[in-house]
């Protein structure tokens, strides 16, 4: 089954409309306050390498084991071995779904107090078109649907790291236990594979959070943005 990912589809959509789109200050505190620090940890973990260090002979006591023969570095963040970093991706990660989901119930309310019908029948008749507000609201909801894929994507990798963390004690022991070179290799190309699937995923999963941090501004509301028209979202916003 091939690797779950977030789809780029909503964010393009809503690129292609540069305008930024409005909240209220509290809301855009919110996701300031909540997504910040998860950027910065995303940042250490995604300025990690996988470094191989060939083997000096002449540098090297020929009683000590030279094993094992790669780190990990990051210049960001001091570590050394695998292990290490996916603790700091599950660290980073735990409890990153929890505020996602509280800045979608709060986005979502702020899109339905804002679309919601509330006018006259004066209002309605000097309104602009219900199609402008339509493609507007449309907008939201994609962004609305940005923030559910990434809840996905977080859970997914959580339960991503948790699984190598778990293969890997086994090889590390093995590979610890029998210093056999054919065990030190194996565990090497599972460190190997791990880094490149879970770095890449840290990589988009960085993207993402951040662009969805610079979709919105909180100097206007989107009324102000667009004169009111009867569109209610009700059925339109999940619940």
């Amino acid at each position: 089954m091939p690797p779950t990912k977030i789809e780029s589809n909503p964010i393009e959509k809503i690129a292609t409309n540069r305008s930024m789109l409005s909240v209220n200050p509290e809301l855009r505190s919110l996701i300031v306050e909540l997504m910040l620090p998860r950027i910065e940890n995303l940042r250490k973990i995604v300025s990690t390498r996988f470094v191989s260090e060939a083997e000096a002979a002449n540098d090297t006591d020929a009683a000590e084991d030279w094993w094992p023969d790669y780190s990990i570095y990051s210049h960001l963040h001091y570590m050394t071995e695998m292990n290490g970093l996916l603790h700091l991706m599950i660290n980073s990660l735990r409890g990153m779904t929890d505020e996602l989901l509280t800045i979608g119930v709060k986005f979502q309310a702020f899109v339905f107090d804002n679309f919601k019908p509330h006018q006259t029948a004066k209002e309605q008749v000097e309104a602009n078109p219900a199609e402008e507000k339509q493609k507007i609201l449309n907008r939201y909801l994609l962004a609305q649907s940005l923030i559910k894929d990434m809840v996905t994507f977080v859970t997914c990798c959580s339960r991503k790291c948790s699984k190598l963390l778990t293969q890997r004690k086994d090889y590390f022991e093995r590979a610890s236990e029998t210093k056999d070179m054919e065990d030190r290799i194996r565990l090497k190309i599972f460190d190997e594979r791990s880094f490149s699937q879970m770095h890449r995923r840290m990589v988009s999963l960085k993207s993402f959070v951040e662009d969805f941090c610079n979709l919105f501004e909180s100097d206007q509301s989107p009324s102000d943005q667009q004169e009111t028209s009867v569109v209610s979202p009700a059925k339109e916003i999940s619940t």
